[in-house]
């Protein structure tokens, strides 16, 4: 049993979010003001997992369109306001969390496996699992520069990457 509770808590140390932790990387969405803020919030309290629906901002004009397409529908209780359906819906899954705590979603088997951080998100819908996969895609990481260089042979190549962490000399 202590070694239950001692893995237990190695999973929360390991999967708690700490932005000062990590050098404030976090730091990439804007709030209203334009103030950087937290790209990995807190989950909302809640004692069960579920699904929620996340609305896409489209425009009028192509949510009338998409409608005609039958990949919207017009939501309840008005007469003019469509919301997208089908594999256009957006949909992320929530965990179980506890007020305060600011833990990442995990896969607990695969923590005991590999007794790491493994950030495990579901995505119950296509379009949010297609929309999340081509922004990661298409970002480059800020902080890992690096260089091509020529092989000696002519037909290969070299890749010199720039560290992440500050070199540190020691005299």
């Amino acid at each position: 049993m202590d070694e239950l509770h001692e893995l237990d808590k190695q999973c929360v140390r390991i999967h708690t979010h700490d932005c000062k932790k990590g050098g404030y990387r976090c730091l990439k969405r804007r709030d209203m003001e334009g103030n950087k803020i937290c790209r990995t919030p807190p989950f909302p309290q809640s004692h069960s997992n579920y699904i929620m629906e996340i609305h896409s901002r489209y425009p009028q004009a192509t949510l009338e369109v998409l409608h005609k397409l039958e990949m919207a529908k017009l939501l309840p209780g008005t007469k003019k306001h469509f919301v997208p359906c089908g594999l256009l819906t957006a949909e992320k899954a929530m965990y179980t969390a506890i007020m305060g705590e600011h833990i990442l979603p995990t896969c607990v088997p695969l923590f005991c496996i590999t007794r790491s951080s493994t950030n495990f998100l579901v995505t119950p819908s296509t379009r949010f699992s297609c929309s999340y996969l081509s922004r990661y895609t298409e970002k480059t990481e800020e902080h890992a520069d690096g260089f091509l260089f020529p092989g000696a042979d002519g037909k290969s190549f070299r890749l010199r990457s720039l560290t992440i962490l500050p070199i540190v000399k020691r005299t």
